[in-house]
């Protein structure tokens, strides 16, 4: 009887061993399930993760695109209204849209950035500032510079490019004669000169510049050189009134080449004023710079990986 009390007790001891066991191994089993499910959500929420911020870094990307190739737009149809507009035929509305359009666009680039990119946008914008204030104030200069050049382009006939030529070859020698004397008189020179030509009468060139000592200005050109001025500028202007005569020039377009040639330009050599050209040029250059900076802007990281390999 003891003995068989003793195998039911080990039996009974031997199910609830086992049930334990069992219990403790589906825990186990239900712990490792619960890690492993949370492991496969933490990768799926990772996954999302990196997925939300790939979308929404690819739409900044896409919107700064936007900006960038909007505001490099502008930059190239102001340049090319601007070079449009060089024979002299530029309005203060035209050169106003101008303006307008690329303040609107450099305003989205200040916002979007990067600074470095902001600044090439702001060296644009100033200097296509500053040709169109020049398209105004010049504007005479610049259309009469640019019909002397392509007289023909200009729907001259082959009279008036003649006595454009002729007027070209006084203007140079104008330049000759005007040379050897210092800057700082030859403003003085030719607004004596065209004080004189609008006089009734006409006296001596050459007294009324000596009746303007200074002892700040350098000490005054000699006599032959204003003489020789005042030849060159006398054949000059009669060249550039028959050119207005016969509908060559207005007479701002010859008013402005004759002080122009008188004073500080290289005639000569054709194009444009040196400033203008000079603005022309940095501005291509701060195009270029922007646009290149946009592309590192946009690209940076693709273009690291591929100088990478």
């Amino acid at each position: 009887m003891a003995s068989e009390i003793i195998t039911v007790a080990a039996s009974l001891g031997g199910v609830a061993l086992g049930l334990v066991g069992a219990v403790i191994a589906a825990r186990i089993q239900a712990r490792g399930a619960h890690a492993q499910a949370e492991a496969t959500l933490r990768s799926a929420l990772d996954a999302a993760r990196l997925q939300r911020a790939t979308t929404l870094d690819q739409q900044a990307r896409d919107a700064r695109r936007a900006v960038y190739a909007h505001f490099l737009a502008a930059a190239h149809t102001s340049r090319k209204h601007i070079r449009l507009l060089l024979d002299g035929t530029a309005t203060e509305e035209a050169l106003r849209s101008i303006e307008d359009e690329l303040d609107s666009a450099l305003a989205m680039i200040e916002l979007e950035g990067p600074d470095e990119l902001g600044n090439d946008a702001i060296e644009t914008q100033r200097l296509v500032g500053c040709l169109c204030h020049s398209l105004v104030y010049q504007r005479d200069l610049l259309g009469g510079l640019n019909i002397f050049e392509f007289p023909m382009e200009s729907g001259l006939s082959e009279s008036q490019a003649d006595i454009l030529w002729e007027a070209s070859e006084s203007l140079g020698e104008l330049q000759d004669a005007r040379d050897p004397i210092h800057h700082d008189w030859r403003d003085i020179l030719i607004r004596t000169f065209n004080r004189e030509n609008r006089s009734t009468t006409r006296s001596s060139f050459a007294n009324r510049i000596f009746r303007r000592p200074s002892t700040r200005r350098p000490a005054s050109p000699s006599e032959e050189s204003i003489e020789a001025f005042d030849r060159a500028a006398m054949a000059s202007q009669a060249n550039l009134a028959e050119a207005v005569r016969i509908g060559a020039l207005n007479e701002g377009q010859a008013k402005r080449v004759l002080t122009y040639a008188g004073t500080h330009g290289n005639f000569k050599s054709g194009g444009l004023p040196s400033p203008f050209e000079r603005n022309l040029d940095g501005l291509d250059a701060a195009i270029n710079g922007f646009r290149r900076h946009a592309r590192s802007v946009l690209h940076g990281d693709e273009l690291a990986s591929r100088s990478a390999l």
